[in-house]
């Protein structure tokens, strides 16, 4: 049992490190080349949201860019309630 029970916890922290790293490595781009991500609809064109996809988690990195910031919005899964955190838009106009 205890065996078993170590190699779950060794395949999922394996699974939470490649995790962090995919992320790590989308966000390095993602400062790089800001101008990567494509445009989020429904937001406001002055505020320039944009998205970045984690694709090997299909999981999405929405973000923006103010001043010489990047802002992170959202990470989510693509296929959990897509849109949800729109409403933390307001606090940049």
């Amino acid at each position: 049992m205890k065996t078993q029970s170590r190699t779950t916890r060794a395949r999922v922290l394996g699974s939470v490190k490649r995790f962090a790293h995919e992320v790590e490595r989308v966000l390095a781009l993602t400062l790089e080349f800001p101008d990567m991500g494509a445009p989020v609809a429904d937001t406001p064109p002055e505020l320039y949201v944009r998205r970045r996809l984690v694709r090997r988690f299909d999981v999405e990195l929405d973000y923006l860019v103010s001043d010489d910031t990047l802002v992170v919005l959202a990470l989510f899964h693509c296929k959990r309630r897509p849109g949800y955190w729109k409403e933390r838009l307001q606090q940049f106009r």
